[in-house]
């Protein structure tokens, strides 16, 4: 981690810093103030990412869908902290001691800084800028602070990993100097479909998910779910990435995959991925007796203007910092299977209990759409 040693005096020009009465930074009376604190932050990515990949999208026919999504999610599982809203709250009173919002653009930072002597609660909440859907707000008190989605039904997907941390700081008196190690944990994370759609022309495909969280408190790291929003995912094209394997290497030999029905696409896989806050880590709903987490709705338009939608049920939860990719095929009309649609060897298993069900409606029409409540 580069190192960055803050001192609290340095921070005055920055928007939102509140200190403490009693506590100065530029009077050499300091007798109510410990020592130096030293807190050193840094961003922990603990995630699935690559095992996902290795596992879905892992052979070498595979690799320019693998290089067209690690390039969308570059800025969503990333172990930097551009910016970063720094806070210290008094206990019991949880009333903000301090308050600063730096930039920092490298994976951690160290502070300087001084306090009275008193228990605290430190929390940070960090890439919030440029996110582009999530705020962060009520954080006057550490028990209101939280991220915050649009207030839609339809959202897009987050353009940044968020991160955060929280961490109880007991402040003793000036006889010692102390040290504060900080980790931040991401709060979000990604699933999708790669369709591979050899078999079917359409001129436009919609994906959206649901299931998914409207809300996260930092203070003790749970979800909400009341909104019921659905994250948009975006098409995430990766026909650059083929033009430029075929034109440097050229275009695969066919007979090293007849062991995955998943490698033999002819035509260029469709890949849509949204990026929200986690699934339930529970749920109520089930479908033939098997759990249902969270729900991927496909809308596939056809060449001759109808439309069809399949909606996919995830049988298992979709954890902070984890991505899921569901790998499937579109028949003909439009509607998603998990199965090849010819006899073949077919794809190898994995994730047996992943998706657990398809409903497909051909003829989808939007006022008799289908959201099953989660």
């Amino acid at each position: 981690m580069k190192r960055f040693v803050t001192a609290l005096s340095s921070l005055m020009g920055i928007a939102g810093l509140a200190l403490l009465p009693g506590c100065s930074l530029i009077d050499a009376n300091l007798v109510d103030c410990p020592e130096d604190i030293i807190v050193d932050y840094h961003l922990r990515l603990i995630t699935n990412k690559e095992q996902e990949m290795d596992l879905k999208i892992g052979t070498d026919k595979d690799l320019p869908l693998r290089q067209a999504l690690e390039d969308y999610l570059r800025d969503i599982f990333t172990e930097t902290a551009r910016d970063a809203n720094v806070s210290f709250y008094t206990k019991p009173a949880d009333e903000r001691a301090l308050n600063a919002v730096d930039l920092w653009n490298s994976n951690g930072r160290t502070y300087e800084l001084q306090l009275p002597a008193g228990d605290y609660t430190n929390l940070v909440a960090a890439n919030i800028e440029g996110n582009g859907v999530v705020s962060y707000s009520g954080d006057e008190t550490s028990a209101g602070a939280h991220f915050e989605q649009n207030a839609k039904d339809v959202v897009a997907s987050h353009k940044t990993g968020l991160y955060t941390s929280r961490a109880a700081m007991r402040i003793l008196n000036r006889t010692q100097g102390q040290h504060f190690d900080v980790d931040l944990y991401m709060a979000n994370d990604a699933g999708g479909v790669i369709l591979n759609v050899d078999s079917c022309d359409f001129s436009s495909i919609r994906c959206e998910i649901e299931g998914l969280a409207d809300s996260f408190n930092v203070l003790d790291s749970t979800y909400t779910y009341s909104a019921g929003t659905m994250v948009k995912a975006d098409l995430v094209d990766a026909q650059p990435y083929v033009d430029k394997i075929v034109k440097t290497s050229g275009p695969s030999p066919m007979g090293l995959y007849q062991q995955h029905m998943w490698e033999r696409w002819e035509r260029t896989p469709v890949i849509m991925c949204g990026v929200g806050f986690s699934s339930r880590n529970m749920t109520e709903k089930f479908l033939d007796g098997l759990a249902v987490y969270w729900v991927i709705h496909l809308y596939v338009t056809l060449e001759s203007g109808t439309v069809t939608h399949s909606t996919i049920y995830v049988g298992e939860p979709l954890p902070a910092a984890n991505l899921k990719i569901i790998l499937g095929w579109l028949l003909p009309d439009g509607s998603f299977t998990p199965d090849p649609p010819t006899p073949g060897p077919g794809p190898l298993p994995i994730d047996d209990n992943l998706v657990v069900g398809v409903d497909v409606e051909l003829n989808w029409q939007p006022g008799i759409e289908f959201n099953p409540s989660l």
